[in-house]
């Protein structure tokens, strides 16, 4: 089984939602270049930004990380 990415996950999330990465910036207060970021690999959120972004996604935490 591959491994998905914090990275691939926040992507899949997203779009499952059918929300533009400005959308989900717009919600959680960052930059459309930050999520892109994010979702390339090139950065990751601080960890008391998980829940947050979770809950803007619908998803659970461990769900965000692959590790449930």
């Amino acid at each position: 089984m591959e491994d998905i990415t914090f990275a691939e996950n926040i992507k899949q999330f997203r779009k499952a939602k059918s929300m533009s990465m400005e959308e989900l910036g717009k919600r959680l207060g960052k930059a459309k270049s930050t999520i892109s970021a994010w979702e390339n690999g090139k950065r990751t959120p601080k960890i008391n930004e998980l829940k947050s972004i979770s809950e803007a996604l619908g998803v659970t935490i461990s769900q965000l990380l692959g590790i449930g």
